[in-house]
């Protein structure tokens, strides 16, 4: 019987996992999704206790009518690295649990699991996956990307600079997508991953 597998899709800020997932997931059979973003976003959104141990940590003002500022969010977190450190001992052990529950469910019923965890090898969590893949690409190639998307190229630097080296990164995987191409290239390498994947493990 092969194994059901635990995948992760990690890689720098703004090197294209979103987009390497959304093409992997047209490819990819039995498989079972799960993106820490996404659930960060829903803890902080929807749960009273991390909505209050959040505004604990960044102050008054990151909840606005209700409803969290994440331009403030980045803003703070980049300038003061202790609330960073801070925010993320509030936010990664939940995600951690849902993730792992998550990950049994799919187990249980014969689905590969794949995960789109972007800090994964930052919070220690690599040793929970059977297969990761790093989206990778250049520093400028981030910069450029962030830029484009609204954000002032210093706070771009700092987002960039908090992650582990992509060349650390990709030392660590079973497998790099370099994503400084065009889309058309990327879409090919999500194929051949995918191949891959169903071929060892069904």
């Amino acid at each position: 019987m092969r194994t059901v597998p635990t995948v992760a899709i990690t890689g720098g800020i703004a090197s294209g996992k979103t987009s390497f997932c959304r093409h992997l997931s047209v490819f990819l059979e039995n498989t079972e999704w799960f993106d820490a973003d996404a659930c960060v976003s829903r803890l902080l959104d929807g749960s009273e206790e991390v909505r209050v141990e959040t505004a604990k940590v960044l102050g008054k003002g990151v909840y606005v009518g209700g409803k969290l500022d994440r331009a403030q969010v980045r803003s703070r977190i980049f300038s003061d690295p202790r609330r960073r450190v801070q925010l993320e001992r509030v936010l990664h052990p939940r995600v951690r649990k849902i993730w792992m529950a998550q990950a049994v469910r799919s187990k249980a019923v014969g689905r590969k699991f794949v995960a789109d965890v972007p800090l994964l090898y930052e919070a220690g969590w690599e040793t929970a996956c059977d297969f990761i893949a790093v989206i990778a690409c250049s520093s400028a190639k981030q910069l450029q990307r962030l830029t484009s998307r609204g954000v002032c190229e210093s706070l771009a630097r700092k987002m960039i600079a908090v992650q582990l080296p992509m060349e650390e990164k990709m030392r660590r995987a079973h497998e790099v997508v370099w994503n400084n191409g065009p889309l058309q290239l990327l879409t090919e390498q999500a194929r051949i991953t995918a191949d891959y994947l169903n071929e060892h493990y069904g």
